[in-house]
């Protein structure tokens, strides 16, 4: 009895928390300007390439006032495309705030009903590495705004064997100097490190809890560029990553 009460409770606070982090929709021609002509939208854009499939997804979320403003639905004569191309509205491709809904649902069914609390997001996947991705987007006023997000080609390289000294990972064509993050695991045991720049150092203190034998390694590059606000909009950002497939190492 006991039991079955902790999980309904938990069951519970897990929907209430989804639906407290539901930030809501409102439809882009419901929003007025301000006095100064400022359109009150937020941009965010995100471009995640990702080696092992080989493909770009490209996300772009508009919020009213803020980055966690209300959502905005584009309603015409507002629009948005994303390298040419009109992309999905709320498809079953997650961004980061979808992915907490995803495995909350995993966890407990009946909380898939909110994947979608989020709000309103937009997707588009990509074949391979672009290079560029533009999204142009022209609000209910027809002020038109032009981004476009960079995905550099970069290289790994995570050498075969480590003793327990340590090793560098080197990533090339990180020349924008975007943040690497490195997760180490074996098994259940994990360490994560991150840095700037084209070198990362794993130190003997980051390997101390990994017994020898095989390590994972999974690497990942980001950036991100902030668009400036100006007399028509607040601006926003753009974040681009760039995961790579996970290498394996043997610690000697």
């Amino acid at each position: 009895m006991k039991n079955t009460l902790l999980k309904s409770f938990v069951l519970a606070l897990s929907m209430a928390a989804l639906t407290a982090c539901d930030r809501g929709t409102i439809d882009s021609n419901l929003i007025a300007k301000d006095s100064s002509g400022n359109n009150n939208i937020y941009r965010d854009y995100n471009v995640d390439y990702n080696e092992v499939t080989n493909a770009s997804m490209a996300t772009a979320t508009f919020s009213l006032g803020s980055s966690w403003g209300t959502t905005v639905r584009l309603v015409p004569p507002a629009s948005l495309t994303i390298n040419g191309l009109s992309p999905k509205e709320n498809t079953d491709k997650f961004d980061g705030g979808e992915v907490a809904a995803f495995y909350a649902g995993f966890l407990f069914p009946p909380a898939w009903l909110f994947a979608g609390a989020t709000g309103t997001t937009y997707h588009q996947t990509i074949s391979g590495n672009p290079g560029n991705i533009s999204f142009e987007f022209i609000d209910n006023s027809g002020s038109y705004f032009h981004e476009t997000a960079h995905i550099p080609t970069l290289s790994l390289n995570v050498p075969p064997t480590t003793s327990s000294s340590g090793f560098n990972i080197d990533v090339l064509g990180n020349s924008l100097g975007g943040n690497t993050s490195v997760r180490l695991s074996q098994g259940d045991n994990y360490k994560s490190v991150s840095g700037y720049g084209s070198q990362i150092r794993i130190l003997s203190t980051d390997l101390s809890a990994f017994a020898p034998g095989n390590i994972q390694v999974h690497v990942e590059v980001s950036l991100s560029t902030r668009m400036n606000p100006d007399g028509n909009s607040i601006g926003g950002y753009i974040n681009t990553t760039y995961s790579f497939a996970k290498r394996t190492i043997e610690l000697r």
